[in-house]
């Protein structure tokens, strides 16, 4: 069986700042999108990972900070499980690029409002920016979007390993 372990692309804890950078949360609104995770979680036996890429004054404001730690905190009561969540410094693509990667200082003014209210996060070092190839860096390739149905054949894979579809060059801190 094929080893699967989920990572959700979060980037944003309410729907107005997810939307700004995932248009795909038109149609998968954060309270679907943990509706399914739910789902998820009550069929498998694994830690969920949350990923969200910090952008300089998109989504890394301490009201930011704010609405991940309660999204994180409400999902870990309801699912009794706490997902990992790993916070990832953007990585600017070039030009014209509308993003920015926030500064040091800001990044970790976010980290520690999220560990004043109990959640502690993973950082993710990128490598491969010289490449293209950085966390945060994935280009669209050519291959089925990812749809909630998609979590039946997941499951019926079953398995304890994992698969990545992008992230080379990783490294992880815990807090």
């Amino acid at each position: 069986p094929l080893g699967i372990r989920l990572a959700i692309s979060l980037h944003g804890a309410t729907d107005e700042v997810r939307q700004q950078i995932m248009p795909i949360n038109r149609k998968w609104p954060v309270a679907e999108l943990f509706e399914a995770l739910d789902y998820w979680n009550s069929k498998k036996n694994q830690k969920l990972t949350l990923e969200y890429i910090l952008i300089e004054g998109v989504n890394d404001s301490p009201e930011d900070a704010v609405a991940l730690a309660d999204t994180v905190r409400w999902f870990a009561e309801q699912t009794g499980k706490r997902p990992r969540l790993s916070i990832i410094p953007y990585n600017p693509i070039g030009v014209p690029d509308p993003y920015l990667r926030s500064d040091r200082e800001r990044e970790e003014a976010f980290r520690s409002a999220l560990r004043e209210r109990g959640v502690f996060t993973h950082k993710r070092y990128s490598g491969g920016a010289d490449v293209g190839a950085a966390d945060g860096d994935e280009r669209p390739i050519d291959r089925q979007p990812f749809v909630p149905s998609l979590f039946d054949d997941l499951l019926e894979a079953g398995g304890d390993g994992q698969q990545r579809l992008s992230g080379a060059g990783s490294a992880v801190e815990g807090d």
